[in-house]
């Protein structure tokens, strides 16, 4: 880009940081204000203290951490709309809204189209199927039908399939399909490497074929990644809503009248679609970047909400125990962030006021291809591609050629 080159490279990330924040803030306090859905606005104090402070360090989101995070706003809208009652536009407003959310997460992981099952969940709950259908939502079926045509289109002309690495999606071969063969081992080395079959300085001597079938992953799995990857932010999840709740029991200890008038409706259908995709993600996917995190959370965090909801009797309680909950994280956010920029200034010795911008090593780039149109380059001194100049390829062995108006870009053998 013009004069910030690619040196705001966490930008996006940051961005969906604040989308989150603004969000469940706006969230907590409507319901604070409505007095009315109590289990909303402790399930969403519990999203907003565990997003910023288990995903304090905005360099370490990429697309998995942002996409977990849209994950959470994606369940607090489902659960809005299938326990609380809304007029019909409103509905419709928070359907728009949560289809939305469920296409910009699948634009940064395709495991995320998973997630569209809630929208007929939804419509059957609601037991209004019948009734959008004789209503001819035309606008809301357009807008449902464009987002999921531009999402697999954008996967196939990547890659030749319109839901990649699923090889049953490669239908439609092209010059610049990547073969089935290879979009299978593909589909294998991501389930063999989320099962721990391989990672730095250690690789499984099983066939990968054979390591992620019947269970032979699990020891090898929990000794590489539950111990060392989960143990820890289960811990902190469930120290989160321990806290939370004992600390909410402190702030009602003079109120021993309990008003049953706030219990929402919420019962144990509420966690079946929760630990139905935990289920899911641990049989095919099981490693924290893919969901893990949210998913954890997740009925943790549903059993908290509705122990507590009861516990605050006044909307003064409520309102003040949320904003003190809300400055202690961003007090926590920022504290851990100083404390991990004065150690990395320490460690490489950058000064950070003088150049605040993401930093990398410069990377030497060659073209590769050069066209009138435009030019595909390659690093010369790496293997892979690392900001350098885009396109890039790390793949010497490869053409452009035309496909309608559009340059693609193909290997050859």
């Amino acid at each position: 880009m013009p004069f910030i080159d690619y040196n705001l490279f966490h930008i996006g990330t940051f961005l969906i940081l604040v989308f989150f924040n603004l969000i469940i803030l706006s969230k907590i306090f409507n319901e604070i204000e409505r007095n009315n859905h109590r289990f909303l606005a402790i399930f969403s104090l519990l999203a907003f203290i565990f997003v910023n402070i288990v995903f304090y360090r905005i360099g370490e989101h990429g697309t998995d951490r942002s996409a977990q995070i849209l994950l959470l706003l994606i369940f607090l809208f489902f659960f809005e709309l299938i326990y609380f009652e809304y007029n019909e536009k409103i509905f419709f407003q928070k359907l728009y809204i949560l289809l939305v959310l469920v296409f910009l997460a699948s634009s940064m992981k395709v495991l995320y189209y998973l997630y569209i099952i809630l929208i007929p969940v939804i419509f059957f709950k609601k037991k209004i199927f019948k009734k959008f259908l004789l209503k001819k939502n035309f606008l809301f079926i357009l807008f449902v039908s464009l987002s999921l045509f531009f999402n697999l289109i954008t996967n196939y002309l990547n890659t030749g399939c319109f839901l990649y690495p699923s090889e049953k999606t490669c239908i439609i071969k092209t010059k610049w399909s990547i073969p089935k063969e290879e979009v299978k081992q593909m589909a294998i080395h991501y389930e063999w490497w989320a099962k721990a079959g391989g990672g730095p300085g250690y690789s499984s001597k099983i066939s990968k074929e054979l390591y992620v079938k019947n269970f032979i992953w699990l020891n090898n799995w929990i000794e590489r990644h539950f111990k060392p990857k989960i143990l820890d932010p289960l811990i902190g999840i469930l120290f989160i809503g321990i806290f939370i709740y004992f600390t909410l029991s402190f702030f009602s200890r003079n109120n021993k009248k309990i008003i049953n008038y706030y219990k929402s409706n919420i019962n144990l259908f509420i966690y079946f679609f929760p630990l139905a995709f935990l289920v899911e993600w641990f049989l095919n996917h099981p490693a924290m970047r893919y969901g893990g995190y949210v998913l954890f959370a997740i009925p943790i965090f549903i059993f908290v909400a509705s122990k507590s909801e009861n516990l605050l009797t006044t909307k003064k309680i409520l309102k003040n125990f949320c904003i003190f909950f809300i400055f202690l994280t961003f007090l926590i956010y920022n504290v851990r962030n100083i404390t991990r920029i004065n150690k990395e200034v320490k460690i490489y010795g950058y000064n950070f006021i003088e150049s605040p911008y993401f930093y990398t090593e410069p990377v030497a780039s060659k073209k590769i291809i050069n066209s009138k149109d435009f030019s595909v380059y390659s690093s010369t001194d790496r293997k892979m591609c690392w900001a350098s100049k885009t396109p890039c390829s790390y793949r010497k062995n490869i053409k452009a050629g035309k496909f309608l108006w559009m340059n693609m870009v193909y290997v050859y053998d």
